[in-house]
């Protein structure tokens, strides 16, 4: 990851494919920070491939990344994650002063919960009071 070459370091984050360590959990989130985009999107895909424990702090720190490519493959990928464990991941995206991604995050939880809310502080209450049904 330290390499000049965003080739390289993509070709880095690929390697990881087979690892099923947790430890490359930290160096998946290391790689959604990287200058390249290629870079960035190579770790977000490969992490929603990952076992839960894996996955689920990797796209959280996507969904508050400074990247809006990353911040977007993230809340894609919590879209897509079958199990409940994504839901308060996703409700911190409520937190996010960008407007259109409120929306987004804002739609996906309605699409997940049923479910329509204007703040994280509305969210979490949700959430809260319901996360064992």
């Amino acid at each position: 990851m330290n390499d000049e070459e965003p080739d390289i370091r993509q070709k880095a984050v690929e390697a990881c494919t087979y690892v099923n360590d947790p430890a490359v959990g930290g160096f998946l989130s290391t790689a959604i920070k990287d200058e390249s985009e290629d870079v960035r999107t190579a770790a977000i895909q490969l992490s929603a491939k990952k076992d839960p424990a894996i996955r689920l702090p990797v796209l959280q720190a996507g969904l508050v990344s400074e990247f809006e490519d990353v911040k977007a493959g993230a809340a894609t990928e919590l879209m897509n994650t079958p199990n409940t464990e994504a839901i308060p991941i996703l409700i911190t995206g409520l937190k996010d002063p960008d407007p259109d991604f409120h929306y987004t995050i804002q739609s996906i939880l309605k699409s997940r919960t049923g479910q329509e809310f204007e703040t994280y502080d509305q969210a979490i209450q949700w959430w809260n009071a319901n996360r064992d049904k």
